[in-house]
């Protein structure tokens, strides 16, 4: 599907408050909307209708991120922890808490669906690892903590490959991390202002970092 000029296909409502975070299912067939007012709403794209509302967080939700399977989705909030979403329920089935709590600010999930890390407010940068992130089969969920930073995590992305992950914080600082190890592979050249997103290639491991000083790098 092309883009037509000054075509508007949808406008899609329900929250109460400012909406912070958006993904789409792999498939593009819903749309994830979390927002300050603690609620997550699943709209259908096709029909451009609410599917269900959820609120289970007691903090404002910061980030929304869908597994590359599409089978469920995890969201971040201020009330320090992640909730795991099985699409086909409708409901959250696991709900992960960092053994350093502090508020969650970013998501990412690896390519394999068995890894995701959260950023969090304190500089933590929590790798939570399992098979599924399905609770009915109650398997145990690994973390691996990474406390290298002192300002909050804005941004994640793994590499294409899932053996990196960069981050970006609000001070300026980008990381990327060897996950198989947990160390950090390379500390990036700051940047003058707060860093609010950092994206790797699909095809190549190149990585992007954006700023509030205006400039977008790119690494290779």
């Amino acid at each position: 599907m092309g883009f037509k000029q000054r075509e508007k296909l949808s406008t899609l409502e329900g929250h109460n408050s400012g909406i912070t975070s958006l993904a789409f299912s792999p498939d593009g067939s819903i749309l994830d909307g979390g927002s300050f007012d603690r609620s997550i709403y699943l709209w259908s794209v096709k029909k451009a209708q609410p599917i269900v509302k959820l609120k289970e967080h007691s903090g404002q939700v910061t980030s929304i991120a869908f597994s590359p399977n599409g089978k469920y989705f995890a969201s971040a909030s201020l009330d320090s922890t992640v909730k795991i979403w099985a699409i086909s329920k409708g409901k959250s089935t696991l709900t992960l808490k960092s053994p350093i709590p502090s508020s969650v600010m970013s998501l990412a999930f690896s390519d394999g669906n068995k890894v995701l890390a959260s950023g969090q407010e304190d500089g933590t940068v929590v790798i939570w690892i399992t098979k599924t992130f399905n609770t009915d089969e109650n398997e145990m969920v690994q973390y691996i903590t990474l406390h290298v930073q002192h300002a909050a995590i804005r941004a994640l992305d793994f590499s294409r490959t899932s053996k990196y992950l960069a981050s970006g914080s609000s001070s300026g600082q980008g990381i990327i991390y060897n996950i198989k190890n947990g160390t950090v592979y390379k500390r990036l050249k700051n940047h003058s202002g707060g860093i609010t997103a950092v994206s790797f290639s699909p095809r190549h491991d190149i990585l992007a970092t954006a700023a509030h000083d205006r400039t977008i790098r790119i690494i290779r």
